[in-house]
């Protein structure tokens, strides 16, 4: 019963009373006699209504059950206007959402924050984020390289297909070039590959690393690990 004024505890995200008025003469109103009582419709509310953004706590809700994002994720991506759509944006590029969202909390976010600069002017856009990733999921380019890249996208704006294709940078798959790597590789080491046919598996990241080097990094990091187990299993096997 009255009417109350509410705090906003942003904190635990609830309203509080601040202090309660029983009566309006509680307030000390007067009536003013030269206003009209106003009338507002049901259809000049809905009008109102349907112009109104999509409020934060509902777009954030919505990330998360459209896009399959952690709640948390939801949040830090609706934080703004400007970042919300850029999001989207990007996730609408057919790249996958969760890696999008990895993508912008961490590279772009953190570039932002390094560079001490705004999303607004940021030389890469939204659908070149979507692109680098898309470039990431078919193989093209690794998650190392994509981060080299993606600085090489800051610096000149260029998108990451022009980069990708002016600098030779596409990750290495081929199997025969990658079998050659690992018997490179396993011919300068041969201690650590005693030392792995010994019983010690920690040696097999090491190798891992040099096969890694040999490509100077461009190699498909999943293939190379196929190519030295099956090197490896090959000499275990021989008398």
């Amino acid at each position: 019963r009255g009417s109350h004024t509410l705090g906003y505890d942003p904190a635990a995200d609830r309203l509080t009373i601040m202090r309660s008025k029983e009566e309006a003469h509680d307030y000390r109103y007067f009536p003013e006699p030269d206003l009209p009582p106003l009338v507002v419709s049901e259809e000049e509310l809905e009008a109102v209504r349907r112009a109104l953004p999509e409020l934060p706590w509902v777009r954030r809700e919505r990330f998360a059950r459209s896009f399959g994002i952690r709640p948390y994720d939801a949040a830090v991506l609706s934080a703004t206007p400007e970042l919300a759509d850029y999001f989207e944006r990007a996730a609408a590029g057919g790249a996958d959402p969760k890696a999008v969202s990895s993508w912008i909390q961490t590279e772009v976010l953190g570039m932002l924050a390094q560079q001490k600069k705004e999303l607004a002017g940021f030389p890469v856009g939204p659908e070149g984020i979507s692109g680098l990733l898309l470039l990431v999921k078919d193989g093209t380019l690794s998650g190392k390289m994509a981060k080299d890249v993606f600085s090489r996208m800051v610096e000149s704006g260029r998108s990451a297909a022009q980069i990708v294709e002016a600098e030779g940078l596409r990750q290495v798959s081929d199997p025969g070039a990658l079998k050659g790597a690992v018997q490179v590789v396993l011919a300068q080491h041969p201690e650590v590959v005693a030392s792995y046919l010994a019983g010690k598996d920690k040696s097999f990241t090491f190798l891992v690393g040099m096969a890694m080097k040999e490509t100077q990094g461009r190699a498909n990091p999943a293939m190379v690990r196929e190519e030295l187990t099956r090197a490896l299993e090959a000499l275990k096997a021989s008398p």
